[in-house]
């Protein structure tokens, strides 16, 4: 069975991420910060052969018959196409590096899971080409697309809410010595973040998790004096907090080029404070703050900014 991991690239990702929290007026000082967690199976057929029919000068009774030979099987791929529902547990590991190359098989998802595949895809040439490279950056950046858009459909939101959530995803591919049996998929799971490295138990399906109220509790919260000493990264609303994302907004296209910190928290600034407003429906002073991506995780194609407010609920 194929048990290679894909390594080559950047072991970690960088999944911290420039924060700021600002008063309302914008005359507080701007606490942005960046900080860091941080064999190939051949198949041939062989070609028919002919045994050679009785000389004419043989008795013409006994002809012999042609015989074809049997063609070789197909490899086989050791792992199973994965279905959409399936649980599994996934180790910290392939959580922060976002990709998993293994024989990572289902397991019951009444059984502390903590990963559940939400769509199934054919393998494109682009992916396979970074699988038979081992470079995980290229196949997650190669299977983002298919992976990005499904998830809110799954949640049942749009992608805003997603974005305001814990759930992420990441992208799991057969190895190359299964791409060579046959293997041609792609598979994306969820997985519900809790603080920079960890990953959280999943309910039995999280399909629909985030439509309604129940969604809230799923939401991105942070318990820190400011955001900018959140070293612990979000978490999970059901845990104590004293900040919580009220609104996601795009910073630009997937092939939109990195401009620089101080424009995104310019845009930051500007839509976060408007949005935690009318959130706290005041029109006295408050705090705000935003979480933006850093330059390395904007190479990942992370592009969204997301506001927090202070509060207690």
């Amino acid at each position: 069975m194929n048990t290679s991991r894909v390594r080559t690239g950047p072991l970690l990702l960088v999944v911290g991420a420039l924060v700021g929290v600002l008063a309302a007026c914008g005359s507080a000082a701007d606490l942005a910060g960046q900080s860091e967690p941080t064999s190939e199976a051949t198949s041939a057929t062989e070609s028919p052969t002919v045994s050679p029919t009785a000389s004419p000068t043989e008795s013409p009774t006994s002809p012999v018959s042609p015989t074809t030979s049997e063609p070789t099987a197909e490899p086989t791929p050791a792992v199973d196409r994965p279905s959409p529902g399936q649980c599994r547990k996934v180790n910290r590991f392939d959580a922060t590096l976002r990709v998993i190359a293994t024989d990572n098989a289902g397991v019951p998802c009444s059984r502390g899971h903590n990963a559940q595949t939400y769509k199934v895809t054919k393998m494109s040439a682009r992916v396979k080409k970074a699988v038979n490279a081992d470079n995980s950056k290229q196949i997650y950046l190669a299977a983002r697309g298919s992976c990005d858009g499904a998830l809110p459909n799954w949640l049942r939101v749009g992608e805003e809410t997603q974005q305001m959530s814990q759930f992420e995803f990441i992208v799991g591919v057969p190895g190359s010595t299964d791409i060579s049996a046959g293997a041609n998929w792609v598979r994306c799971d969820v997985v519900l973040r809790n603080g920079r490295t960890q990953l959280a138990a999943l309910p039995r399906t999280t399909k629909g998790a985030l439509n309604g109220a129940k969604g809230r509790k799923y939401q991105s919260c942070i318990r820190a004096a400011n955001i900018a000493n959140a070293f612990n990264g979000s978490f999970t609303c059901q845990q104590r907090h004293n900040w919580r994302a009220v609104s996601a907004f795009r910073l630009g296209g997937q092939n939109k080029s990195y401009t620089s910190s101080a424009r995104l928290t310019a845009r930051a600034r500007s839509r976060c404070s408007a949005d935690v407003r009318d959130y706290l429906n005041t029109t006295l002073s408050f705090q705000y703050g935003y979480i933006l991506p850093t330059q390395e995780l904007w190479k990942y194609g992370d592009r969204f900014g997301v506001c927090f407010a202070q509060t207690t609920n």
